[in-house]
């Protein structure tokens, strides 16, 4: 299962040392298993990936983990992005700017989160 490589989707990260370069190419390899299907989820954790604050540990490898975690989005939203989620244009430019980061959620408070904001007629609440 790729997720167990992700920090932000494995709530057992704690217990085990993933290389920043192992979760860089999940991040990719999650991007192709979901290509176009703009899974709301995923759209949410890849944004919030992007924008997240390099820690000590992986600080050598933001721009690379950053790099992968925005091909994955392309790939993700690939034919439905700007039509289903209008946002992430927005939100892509305002990370360039170097505008305030939104906090992002760790592990299983995200998938928790996510939920909170999902209206049950969504396809991705289930």
């Amino acid at each position: 299962c790729l997720s167990m490589h992700v920090e932000s989707l494995n709530h057992t990260a704690d217990d085990m040392e993933v290389p920043a370069t192992v979760q860089t190419t999940a991040l990719i390899a999650i991007g192709f298993v979901r290509q176009g299907t703009c899974h709301t989820f995923l759209v949410e954790m890849l944004m919030g990936e992007i924008s997240r604050a390099p820690t000590d540990q992986h600080a050598a490898h933001r721009s690379s983990y950053a790099l992968g975690a925005g091909i994955a989005l392309g790939l993700v939203s690939l034919g439905k992005g700007l039509v289903q989620r209008p946002n992430i244009a927005q939100r892509l430019l305002a990370f360039m700017n170097g505008e305030r980061r939104e906090r992002m959620h760790q592990r299983i408070e995200g998938y928790s989160s996510f939920r909170d904001r999902c209206q049950p007629s969504d396809p991705a609440f289930k």
